[in-house]
């Protein structure tokens, strides 16, 4: 007699992220929200060199343009208008946990926003940008401000009632990641530069410079960014909404 094994945790996380990134595909709208507008803004950041555009400077903005379009916005967008489908309360009666469902329906984005910029940071270098001298700590602040993008992008879904109104419930964390990110470059102040780099755009900066050679102790800002990651998640987990609102 034969049993039947029910899917692993694993292959329900796979089979709804296929699922997903054959919606994102067919998507037109999201597809280029996702790929084509975060691409074509990062590419200019990175070619027309930004004022005061070290190296550091160029690859941490170009990082930031390119996550905060492709996961931040796109995530908070995917979950509220799931939501409205009413396509999560549909995966939720299943006997899918909450952490796989959520893993899964933003896993393809992840993917294709670390696939870009692979891609965008292979040119830039190939063009001439120099390669930092210590990468690894450039590597786990890109990854991490991904894995943070994800985790706000989740818990800004929870008080996104539609597609069209992601575009102002994630105006303020994108500003914020985007300005703390500029600031210590545009402010001199020591004062100000402290309380930045308790931000997640100021812990990317201060691990971009020290790929570059700014002796810097990196555990704190590597925790901060983790800590950016853990609390909006734990929160969004306890919190998240599945039915339509």
């Amino acid at each position: 007699m034969s049993t039947i094994t029910a899917p692993s945790t694993s292959s329900r996380i796979l089979a709804i992220a296929e699922q997903e990134l054959r919606i994102i595909v067919r998507n037109k709208t999201v597809l280029a929200g996702a790929v084509i507008m975060p691409f074509l803004f990062a590419g200019f950041i990175a070619f027309m060199r930004p004022p005061g555009g070290a190296p550091a400077f160029t690859v941490g903005l170009t990082s930031i343009m390119v996550v905060l379009l492709a996961v931040y916005v796109t995530v908070t967008t995917t979950f509220a208008t799931r939501r409205q489908e009413l396509f999560l309360k549909r995966l939720r009666s299943g006997e899918t946990i909450d952490a796989a469902i959520l893993t899964g329906m933003a896993a393809p984005v992840v993917a294709i926003t670390l696939l870009q910029l692979v891609a965008l940071f292979a040119i830039v270098f190939a063009f001439g940008l120099p390669l930092p001298e210590n990468p690894w700590p450039v590597i786990a602040g890109i990854l991490l401000i991904v894995a943070s993008s994800t985790a706000v992008g989740i818990l800004t879904s929870v008080y996104t009632p539609s597609a069209s109104a992601a575009q102002f419930t994630t105006l303020p964390y994108f500003m914020l990641v985007l300005g703390t990110f500029m600031w210590p470059a545009l402010t001199p102040s020591e004062g100000l530069r402290r309380i930045e780099a308790l931000t997640p755009g100021g812990a990317l900066y201060h691990l971009c410079e020290a790929g570059w050679g700014g002796g810097l102790e990196l555990l704190p800002f590597i925790s901060l960014l983790g800590l950016w990651t853990y609390l909006p998640l734990h929160y969004a987990l306890k919190n998240f909404k599945w039915d339509k609102r």
